[in-house]
């Protein structure tokens, strides 16, 4: 395989994987791995230092890396739907309803305001699909002003200076 054994590779994950507690912590890494918590400091800067487990943390963080950043396809796929206006956004809207109420101290009518809160989904605006639009056409090519001029036969040029 890679030459670690399970434990090795459960400090390796623990340490290299981003968000948990024991990211970036050979101590911590150690002891969930399941070393002897008196020597996890010692053991956690042995492993630490073993480099098949540098080689494998860097390949963790890697596959971690290459997961989280979109790939060319997915971003094509998300201004087509913005194009076509397939997606929606989600905004907050906020209604007031006022109501009289007596109040008790004074005895006179005070108008009081309600607040409610609504999320409401919206198309895409038409400057959004005006962009995503644009980004397409300039991913196929649709707007160069460049011609294509292969000739395909024998080119003669005539000289008639004379």
């Amino acid at each position: 395989m890679n030459g670690l054994n399970k434990r090795q590779r459960t400090f390796a994950e623990a340490y290299a994987i981003p968000g948990t507690e024991c990211y970036g912590n050979a101590t911590k890494s150690a002891i969930k791995a399941g070393y002897k918590e008196s020597r996890a400091e010692v053991t956690g800067c042995e492993l630490v230092r073993n480099s098949k487990i540098q080689e494998y943390v860097k390949g963790v963080e890697q596959k971690l890396f290459d997961k989280q950043i979109m790939s060319g396809k997915e971003v094509l796929y998300r201004l087509t739907r913005t194009a076509r206006g397939e997606t929606v956004e989600i905004e907050p809207v906020v209604t007031k309803q006022g109501t009289y109420k007596i109040n008790p101290t004074t005895g006179r009518h005070n108008l009081v305001y309600d607040e409610d809160v609504e999320l409401i989904e919206k198309p895409p605006k038409i400057s959004d699909q005006n962009k995503a639009l644009e980004l397409l056409g300039k991913h196929h090519k649709l707007f160069t002003d460049v011609q294509d001029m292969n000739v395909n036969g024998v080119v003669t040029f005539n000289d008639d200076i004379n």
